[in-house]
């Protein structure tokens, strides 16, 4: 790092033992203490805000989809159960992450294991969602598509399913559906998102203009969300991995 207002190599060499003792005294303290404590009022604000920014819960799925219930769009990857820990490199490197449990404790020790991860806009949410004082989402029965185009892009939510944490989006053409009377035969679908455990997924490669096309979310076991109790849906072919 440049020495700030060094005017010569020469008043560089004369304090070149204090940056030395300096460097190695903060570089490891900043390793370890990355992320930034936030109350419930700030992690709010910023989540009203929007932006890039995922809200990554850490108590365990009974808890997420329990009486509580979870903060909007919120990702559930528990820590107890060592879920994260496992699997936290589905979350993008470049995002603002909030880490919330249900006290505290839970999202620190994420955000530290996150800290040493390579995440650099970690942030704890203290006192967890016995401090949140707004809006709650609730895990139903079957995921339920939210879909909104600011641009050329589709930006894809879902709200979490009760009884499971990963999920396959498929993407087909309408054109391809077939009613054969006990299933839809979905035709040929591309797979956008695999066994994934996020509830959200930007589609910048759509179809052709004048084609009109469908999302589906297939819970893992073997499910389809939104009105899937009526017929079994079946594609014709799709690169998803069977549940």
């Amino acid at each position: 790092m440049p020495y700030p207002g060094a005017r010569s190599s020469v008043a560089v060499r004369r304090v070149s033992t204090y940056l030395v003792l300096i460097s190695a005294l903060a570089v490891p303290v900043t390793a370890l203490n990355a992320h930034i404590d936030i109350t419930a009022s700030e992690a709010h604000d910023m989540v009203v805000a929007g932006g890039d920014l995922i809200v990554l819960d850490v108590r365990e799925y009974s808890e997420f989809c329990g009486m509580t219930s979870h903060i909007e769009d919120a990702v559930s990857l528990p820590w107890n159960s060592g879920v994260l820990q496992a699997r936290s490199s589905v979350l993008p490197l470049d995002r603002t992450i909030i880490v919330v449990c249900a006290s505290g404790s839970r999202s620190h020790q994420a955000s530290s294991f996150l800290d040493s991860s390579g995440y650099t806009q970690v942030y704890d949410m203290g006192g967890g969602m016995g401090a949140w004082r707004w809006e709650v989402e609730r895990c139903d029965a079957e995921p339920v598509l939210r879909l909104h185009r600011p641009s050329s892009e589709v930006k894809i939510n879902w709200t979490p399913a009760s009884g499971t944490q990963d999920y396959d989006l498929l993407r087909g053409l309408i054109e391809n559906l077939v009613d054969q009377g006990s299933f839809v035969d979905l035709g040929i679908t591309e797979c956008l998102a695999d066994d994934t455990p996020l509830t959200y997924r930007t589609d910048s490669d759509t179809p052709f203009p004048g084609s009109p096309y469908f999302y589906l979310v297939r819970q893992r076991d073997g499910s389809w969300g939104q009105s899937s109790g009526r017929q079994d849906r079946v594609p014709g072919s799709s690169d998803c991995g069977s549940p």
